[in-house]
C-alpha cells in the first residue's frame, strides 16, 4: 500500500544519511589522537585525578571540553562546555592541556588545517 510504501522509503532515506554521517566523521581528514579514540579514552581515564577534595564532596558527574588541533598537532584553545563543579572542570582543562600532538586534520588537497574535537572527562563513582 501507499502509505507502507512511503514510509519504507524515509526509513531508507533515514538510514543512507546516517551513513553518510558515519563517513563523515570517519573520513581520513579528520583529526586523530595517536593510536586512536580507544587510546584518547585511555589516556583521559589514566590522566584524570579524582582528588580527595572531589571525594569530600562526593562529587560525580561530566566536563565536556572543546578544543582545537591546530595544523602541526598542538592543542589549544581548550574551553570548558559543560560542566558540574569547578574542580572537575580544571582537572578536564588540565588533561586536556597535557595530551600529546594529534595527527591534524586535512583539507581536500592534503594539507594540514586547523580543527575542532570535543572530548567527555567523567569522573566519580
Amino acid at each position: 500500500d501507499k502509505a507502507r510504501s512511503s514510509k519504507r522509503k524515509q526509513e531508507e532515506q533515514g538510514n543512507q544519511m546516517e551513513a553518510e554521517r558515519q563517513a563523515l566523521s570517519d573520513q581520513a581528514g579528520a583529526a586523530k589522537f595517536p593510536e586512536g579514540d580507544i587510546a584518547l579514552y585511555k589516556f583521559i581515564d589514566r590522566k584524570k585525578i579524582y582528588t580527595d577534595a572531589m571525594k569530600a564532596l562526593n562529587l560525580n558527574g561530566a566536563v565536556t571540553v572543546s578544543f582545537d588541533i591546530e595544523p602541526d598537532g598542538r592543542v589549544s584553545n581548550a574551553k570548558v562546555k559543560s560542566g558540574e563543579n569547578g574542580l572537575m572542570n580544571e582537572d578536564a582543562l588540565r588533561v586536556v592541556r597535557s595530551m600529546p600532538s594529534w595527527k591534524p586534520a586535512k583539507d581536500s588537497n592534503g594539507n594540514a588545517v586547523r580543527s575542532s574535537k570535543t572530548v567527555v572527562v567523567k569522573y566519580g563513582e
